[in-house]
């Protein structure tokens, strides 16, 4: 799904920082560890090792 205002655009990889600060305005977690849970669960999903 497009961020608000990239309506009809395609979903580019540069988005995920907009996406993360989004995230981050709406968590009450630290910015750095909801970085670390994402990362954690990248790790898990793609079954690699960080």
């Amino acid at each position: 799904m497009p961020l608000n205002g990239f309506q009809g655009k395609p979903n580019r990889p540069e988005q995920a920082a907009r996406v993360f600060d989004v995230l981050c305005e709406l968590r009450p977690e630290p910015e750095d560890e909801i970085a670390e849970v994402l990362l954690n669960n990248t790790y898990a999903v793609f079954s690699v090792r960080g």
